[in-house]
């Protein structure tokens, strides 16, 4: 369990890590790594320097900058108004942005215009506009660097708006930024003159170097110029003229339609001027100071053509250029739905296409995600099938509370879609009621007479105007008049002091820039959407429909209700009343935070009451567990009760069922107890071990092979004549004898392989010393206890221990070679006198005390031996003078063993002399006085002849 639990903490560092780093770079998440072409996100404007193009996305919220070889540089939002509150305003600045007095949430800010100061940073205007996006409230100026940075040194310019004076402004006075000699300038229209405002670095504000005077009734739309003398201005009309008056396009006699428009108007660096026609989806290019030579340099199917690629998707028929721009270098680009279009000077037509570093970094982008992936299903992996598994309550977290967060996820989308649904249907029934009285407030025969551009603000257009300025709405909601044409209705008023006379849409729901479009049905009150056909059948019906769409500004829903003519017949216009919906967003947005939050805090606590209900069932279940662990660690425990749980649901009944299974397990357990206690009175202890069986199991014949393993046989001495009756012999044995044999072996490690008659087989398995400790101590132990004495014989060998007997009767044995021999020391102590013999190999295995002496080689029965006699068993006194005739007796071995006999005898006399009852020197005595006397065969190996 701990190798996968770090396992998971491992894959949990490295997936927080690997998401940290994917957070960080999120924005190549909307890069798709086989799309080589640039993607912009509702782009508006593109701007240019000799090295960078500065791009206004995402409706006028986002600009972005890319190196001219597809490098992305950054991607930064429109500035909050705690941004522009936090920057000092310039000495000459108008206005200035009170933060006690200003709410964020009440206003829309979106980037109006920006120009590159050459040195890689922008200056830029942002527009300030009421929460519905329909009245512009302040113009700000201020200055980014070249990181993207809002640059605090120059501060910021503001200017306010009256928003009683200019209730249908949009857009301010603001125009024409650009840098002239390094400076940066711009035009304001003000008071009836055009001034060029220039920024002076010295007094760090803006200083008015020209003015002039222009005509009330010119209705500026743009103006162009670094100096009144430069000066190029379109109106409303859609018509571009230069300083006096001239008109330069379209020309009236020149055969140019009614509906030719021109905007977004360029100079390059010979003085031409660049403009869009957007009713053309051209561009056309003219000298000033020669007006019919008027080029088209580019249009929309040439540059499909060029690139072999449709810029037309989703239901749009065909697409159209949104902005265009000259660069220094005279590239000239343009805005073609989500593309940047680069046509060099030389002709030469492509895309905006990212640098091959910014394709690698994609690619590396999605690899990380694959990985992310990867990793997070080999932590499912481990969590589901390893360890989830092992635990109930993993079950419960790995199972039921992916469920219960999905089920709670769930309810959140349908809550969030529902409030949405309502918010949808009540701006769309609001607006409704806007239009439903449209043919009240507008007068058919005026707008029969609009018919291009070109007529605004003739008498019918004020006209027009004068009857929808009827109609009061505070900026609540936006105001339009289209003129129905066939299929297609084309835009004559806006309460708005800069839109497009007679941009057009196609009245059908197939019509890109339309969506969701809906009819109230009554009979079942409710929006239903309209399917693709042509809608103006049901204004022609009296219907009203309601819509959405998407432009530079942001989404709009707006109701579109029918206007007829005279005759109330013939459907001549269209009324439309709308409202931007950013404020409805931020508050869906809103809703959709709280709605998350609450569903999220039911959720916890859902999953916490389950968790915890879990837990504490899971605590008596541990409970349980805990006992079971006991019982099998220690069976032999007696208990009353094992588990104490009194409750009447299935886990208590489980307990309950646990004591009663303890119980008869623990009786079953002692009575088999009893059971092996009792065959181990009749097999040797540890015989399961040696022969790898239970004792149940045991069969005739069952052996096994002990290396090395010490034996010792002790047996009593005159057995015989120590008792005279059964009784007494049964007293000597077990009370006398065999009780203290066996408490000296079992202190000592070994173990009782045989009972003999007077004596007893042990078996030492780990070291010799350990036989040698137990036969000193029985020795010192048996010595009041049995006055003959005994004689113990210890040896090292293979040894053979088996079952024997016969189906019906079974006996343990030891069989070996290495038992006779120890039994044979054991006899050999009776005949020396001594108490405890062993062989040479043995003890100096043992690496015993210097408490025994070497007695030699004794030739017995063919065999010869090298013994020990270890005195150490004896009695004190007779130990005593063992080890004070130690070395005589050991010289006298030696001195037997190379044939000195004479000085074998002088040593053995001397011994015995001191210690008269030493049996062993006698021997030897003898012995080497028959060898002086009749000496010794060559074949004779230094042995003492013994014999039994």
């Amino acid at each position: 369990m701990k190798r996968y639990l770090w396992r998971v903490v491992l894959l949990l560092l490295a997936m927080t890590l690997l998401s940290i780093g994917l957070w960080v770079k999120n924005d190549y998440f909307t890069l798709h790594p086989l799309e080589r072409s640039v993607m912009l996100k509702s782009p508006t404007r593109v701007l240019a320097d000799h090295d960078s193009l500065y791009i206004i996305t995402r409706s006028k919220e986002g600009l972005v900058k890319y190196h001219r070889d597809g490098s992305w540089e950054y991607d930064i939002d429109v500035p909050t108004l705690e941004d522009l509150e936090a920057l000092t305003p310039t000495i000459d600045s108008p206005d200035k942005l009170d933060p006690t007095k200003l709410n964020a949430d009440n206003f829309y800010l979106r980037y109006g215009d920006a120009v590159p100061d050459g040195q890689g940073g922008l200056y830029t205007l942002v527009q300030v506009l009421d929460d519905k996006a329909l009245v512009l409230k302040y113009e700000v100026l201020y200055h980014y660097d070249a990181q993207g940075e809002i640059d605090p040194s120059w501060g910021v310019h503001i200017r306010k708006y009256d928003t009683k004076k200019n209730a249908s402004l949009r857009t301010g006075t603001t125009k024409a930024l650009q840098m002239n000699d390094g400076q940066f300038t711009y035009i304001s229209q003000e008071e009836g003159e055009l001034r060029w405002n220039r920024w002076d670095d010295v007094l760090h504000k803006f200083v008015t170097s020209e003015k002039l005077a222009v005509p009330s009734n010119l209705y500026l739309s743009e103006v162009l110029g670094s100096k009144p003398a430069d000066l190029l201005y379109t109106t409303q009309q859609g018509v571009l003229y230069k300083r006096g008056g001239q008109q330069l396009y379209p020309l009236a006699n020149a055969g140019t339609s009614d509906t030719a428009f021109v905007e977004n108007i360029q100079t390059d660096a010979r003085g031409e001027v660049w403009f869009l026609d957007p009713y053309g989806k051209s561009v056309k290019r003219l000298d000033p100071t020669r007006a019919e030579g008027v080029q088209t340099m580019l249009d929309v199917p040439q540059v499909e053509q060029e690139l072999g690629k449709s810029f037309s998707h989703g239901n749009r028929k065909s697409a159209s250029f949104s902005w265009m721009n000259v660069a220094p270098d005279g590239t000239l680009m343009l805005i073609l739905e989500d593309h940047l279009i680069l046509a060099s000077a030389d002709g030469h037509t492509q895309t905006l296409d990212y640098s091959t570093h910014i394709l690698t970094k994609q690619w590396v982008y999605w690899g990380g995600l694959v990985l992310l992936a990867l990793l997070f299903g080999w932590l499912g992996k481990i969590l589901y099938r390893d360890i989830m598994p092992k635990s109930i309550i993993l079950k419960q977290v790995f199972i039921l509370f992916p469920l219960v967060a999905l089920c709670m996820s769930g309810l959140a989308v349908i809550v969030q879609f529902q409030m949405n649904d309502i918010t949808d249907t009540e701006v769309r029934r609001s607006m409704e009621y806007v239009v439903q009285d449209a043919e009240g407030l507008v007068h058919p025969e005026k707008l029969a007479n609009i018919n291009s551009p070109r007529d605004f603000m003739s008498p019918d257009y004020q006209a027009l105007t004068a009857d929808m300025q009827k109609e009061e709405h505070d900026g609540r909601y936006y105001t339009m008049v289209h003129k129905v044409e066939g299929d297609r209705a084309y835009s004559v008023y806006e309460d708005d002091n800069d839109f497009r006379m007679f941009d057009s849409f196609t009245l059908t729901t197939d019509d890109d820039s339309l969506s969701s479009c809906k009819m109230y049905n009554k009979e079942l009150n409710m929006y239903e959407t309209l399917d693709q056909t042509q809608f103006n059948t049901h204004l022609t019906e009296r219907k009203l429909v309601t819509c959405q769409s998407e432009d530079e500004n942001g989404t709009w829903l707006f109701a579109l209700g029918p206007l007829f003519d005279t005759s109330k017949t013939k459907l001549v216009g269209v009324f439309e009343a709308g409202v931007n919906m950013h404020s409805y967003q931020q508050d869906m947005e809103f809703n959709r935070y709280v709605t998350l939050l609450i569903v999220a805090v039911f959720t916890i606590l859902i999953l916490v009451v389950i968790f915890l209900v879990t837990w504490l069932q899971l605590r008596r279940i541990t409970t349980l567990k805990e006992s079971v662990n006991q019982l099998k660690t220690n069976p032999e425990e007696t208990r009353t009760t094992w588990v104490e749980d009194n409750s009447q649901d299935q886990v208590g009944e489980l307990g309950r069922s646990f004591n009663e299974m303890a119980s008869a397990i623990q009786a079953n357990i002692e009575q088999t107890k009893k059971v092996r206690d009792a065959y181990k009175r009749y097999f040797p202890e540890n015989l399961e071990a040696y022969l790898g069986k239970e004792i149940t199991a045991l069969d005739l014949g069952d052996q096994k092979v002990l290396e090395r393993m010490t034996v010792l046989v002790i047996n009593i001495r005159n057995f015989h004549q120590e008792v005279k009756d059964p009784a007494g012999t049964y007293d000597l044995i077990n009370n006398r004898f065999l009780k203290h044999v066996s408490e000296e072996i079992t202190k000592h490690g070994g173990m009782i392989g045989k009972f003999m008659e007077a004596g007893v087989i042990a078996l030492f398995p780990q070291q010799p010393a350990d036989a040698y400790r137990a036969a000193v101590g029985m020795c010192h132990r048996l010595q009041r206890q049995i006055p003959s004495g005994v004689g113990v014989g210890v040896h090292q060998g293979d040894i053979t221990l088996g079952v024997i007997g016969a189906e019906d009767r079974l006996d343990s044995s030891l069989i070996s070679d290495q038992v006779i021999l120890t039994g044979t020391l054991e006899r050999l102590t009776g005949k020396f006198g001594v108490r405890l013999l062993t062989t040479q190999t043995t003890y100096l295995a043992a690496d015993a005390a210097a408490n025994a002496r070497y007695i030699g080689k004794l030739l017995l029965d063919g065999q010869t031996l090298e013994l020990y006699d270890v005195f150490a068993a004896d009695e004190p006194e007779i130990a005593r003078l063992k080890s004070e005739t130690k070395r005589l007796f050991e010289e006298g071995v030696t001195f037997f063993q190379h044939g000195r006999f004479y000085d074998a005898r002088e040593r053995f006399v001397e011994v015995m002399r001191r210690y008269p009852q030493d049996l062993i020197a006698l021997a030897y005595f003898n012995q080497s006085d028959e060898y002086l006397r009749t000496n010794v065969s060559l074949q004779w190996a230094g042995t003492l002849t013994v014999q039994l």
